[in-house]
């Protein structure tokens, strides 16, 4: 049941292109996927670099923000311990970018990886298996 997972969403590369900002399409279309979902975001800069990138309407919707390689719990509305996780990261595996950051927010939890290869193919991911 959808309800009962909650979706981390890494970034660069996740939900924007790398080191840019998130697209109007991509923005209007995670706006409505999003609408009955639990998230965080996650990114390897602070909280202020993320809200760069990713349009305000969407980090207001967010449950909380995972920064500094998701070591930093920037802000949270509640708590994800008991809930079953899902990342989505465009570079989850060893020695990739975020693999240091899937190992924090999901070790010894009920956690599923997603890799993805960039925005659309996060899309292509969330309407399959997510909606």
């Amino acid at each position: 049941m959808i309800k009962d997972k909650v979706f981390l969403f890494n970034v660069d590369g996740t939900l924007t292109p790398p080191l840019k900002s998130m697209t109007t399409d991509f923005m209007y279309f995670f706006l409505s996927w999003c609408a009955d979902k639990k998230f965080y975001l996650v990114g390897g800069n602070d909280s202020t670099e993320i809200r760069k990138q990713v349009p305000h309407s969407i980090c207001s919707r967010a449950i909380g923000v995972f920064s500094s390689i998701g070591n930093v719990l920037e802000e949270s509305k509640e708590d994800i311990i008991k809930s079953k996780i899902i990342y989505f990261g465009d570079k989850v595996f060893k020695n990739e970018n975020d693999y240091e950051a899937y190992l924090n927010l999901i070790k010894n939890k009920d956690g599923v990886c997603q890799k993805v290869t960039g925005p659309e193919d996060t899309i292509k991911i969330l309407l399959k298996e997510y909606s």
